[in-house]
């Protein structure tokens, strides 16, 4: 059984612009903001693996001594990323 509402919802969500969007108003800005970034104290390594990356807004928030490599399933995220490569 097909449901219209979840059909439609992943193809916005397949926009990266409504998917930053969503995110941001679910709060996962702020979260990472808050406590992502904030625990990367408490650890001596600076390479950051992040997998299902989404648009990689996690990396703009990092300090530039951080290495980052974003995976993410979504070719049309990684694109708007703008960081490293598509391979």
């Amino acid at each position: 059984m097909r449901n219209t509402i979840v059909e439609v919802g992943h193809r916005l969500l397949s926009i990266p612009i409504c998917y930053d969007a969503f995110q941001a108003a679910v709060g996962s800005v702020r979260f990472r903001k808050k406590y992502v970034i904030e625990n990367l104290k408490n650890f001596k390594a600076e390479n950051i693996l992040d997998l299902g990356c989404g648009t990689a807004s996690t990396a703009e928030l990092l300090p530039e001594s951080f290495s980052y490599v974003g995976i993410d399933t979504s070719e049309k995220y990684l694109e708007k990323t703008k960081i490293g490569q598509i391979i």
